[in-house]
């Protein structure tokens, strides 16, 4: 009777302190970083007095049906780890667990349910620049991301007017990985547009997933501000060239005047000295 008792109570105690060490191995993960090279967790636990028989497992798994999941195996004072087994573009599910043996070699494997953790990563957006702009086109160039976090098939071209309205022909251009470069043409002139840029990638199953945009506002210019200018300054400089002319004929004429006057007075002295009469009209004439 006595050893049934005890074999109950042990039983019963066994049952017990899994149920209590279940709870107590429970990790709580948090999501420390996300980079281009991978994802990093870190998680806190209580471990029992003897940590010596536990290990964690972190199992990723891609949120696509199909797509086959990666165990990682940390010791129990790793209690942070970077992942980068990831397929890009996709939303993964991380779970962290704890797996201990003791009371007679049986396995308590505690897995943190609630605070699975989400997770994708993008390649870094594109830097977009101004190359030219005129009347009925703008001239883009972008840098590839320096660090992508999977393979780039290509990128897209967005382009829309102020209001929001896409443009004729050129609101959306599909571009290979090898194109740094595009001129936007048959545009309005004097109408602000916004450029983006998108890296995208098609995964195993067809699925086009695209990287955060790089967004550029640009302008075109104006035929009728640039002729009203144009003629503007074409009308200031003829008007100056007259100007000038002007100046010179004045200054021609004063000089003329006074020669004339000179030369009259110098032929009535000529006269006088001489003696000579001339009639009206005559050209004065000096021997």
């Amino acid at each position: 009777m006595s050893f049934s008792r005890n074999t109950t109570f042990l039983v019963f105690a066994s049952i017990l302190a899994a149920v209590c060490a279940e709870e107590a191995l429970v990790p709580l993960v948090d999501l420390v970083d996300i980079t281009d090279l991978g994802i990093s967790l870190r998680w806190d636990v209580i471990l029992p007095l003897d940590p010596r028989d536990c290990h964690f497992l972190v199992e990723v798994c891609p949120d696509i049906h199909g797509l086959p999941c990666f165990t990682y195996d940390r010791l129990p004072h790793d209690t942070r780890t970077l992942l980068t087994e990831f397929k890009p573009f996709v939303l993964h599910n991380i779970t962290v667990s704890t797996v201990c043996q003791y009371f007679d070699e049986q396995a308590i494997r505690a897995t943190s349910e609630a605070r699975t953790v989400f997770a994708a990563i993008h390649p870094s957006a594109p830097e977009v620049q101004l190359v030219e702009k005129l009347e009925e086109s703008i001239s883009i160039r972008w840098l590839a991301p320096g660090k992508p976090a999977g393979p780039i098939h290509g990128y897209e071209l967005i382009i829309i007017n102020s209001e929001n309205e896409a443009s004729s022909d050129n609101n959306w251009v599909d571009r290979p990985s090898t194109t740094l470069d595009w001129k936007f043409e048959d545009l309005d002139e004097d109408t602000a547009y916004v450029v983006k840029v998108r890296a995208y990638n098609i995964n195993k199953n067809g699925k086009h997933l695209t990287s955060p945009g790089s967004t550029l506002k640009v302008k075109t210019g104006s035929r009728g501000k640039g002729y009203f200018w144009d003629g503007l300054l074409a009308v200031f400089g003829l008007t100056s060239a007259c100007a000038v002319l002007y100046a010179i004929y004045i200054r021609y004429r004063r000089h003329r005047g006074n020669w004339n006057h000179y030369e009259s007075r110098t032929n009535a002295l000529f006269q006088a000295r001489d003696g000579i009469e001339i009639e009206m009209g005559e050209e004065p004439y000096v021997c």
